[in-house]
């Protein structure tokens, strides 16, 4: 399971993703799309922990990964 609690990246002074929330389960199939520069990289880049949000937190399999 994925979990995103209202994170907020702030790039560049200016906020690349606010206050997104989403749940990804297991077995399940999800898409992010959307046009260049909307944060779909960034979002991964939170999954594997290459980037920390500036608030909020992400979860994977029950742990923050966003403080680790």
């Amino acid at each position: 399971m994925i979990r995103f609690e209202n994170v907020t990246k702030r790039l560049g002074g200016r906020n690349v993703l606010e206050n997104l929330s989403f749940e990804i389960g297991e077995g399940e199939i999800f898409a992010i799309v959307g046009p260049s520069g909307t944060g779909k990289s960034v979002t991964l880049k939170h999954m594997v922990r290459l980037l920390t949000p500036t608030s909020g937190s992400v979860w994977i399999d029950g742990t923050e990964v966003s403080a680790l």
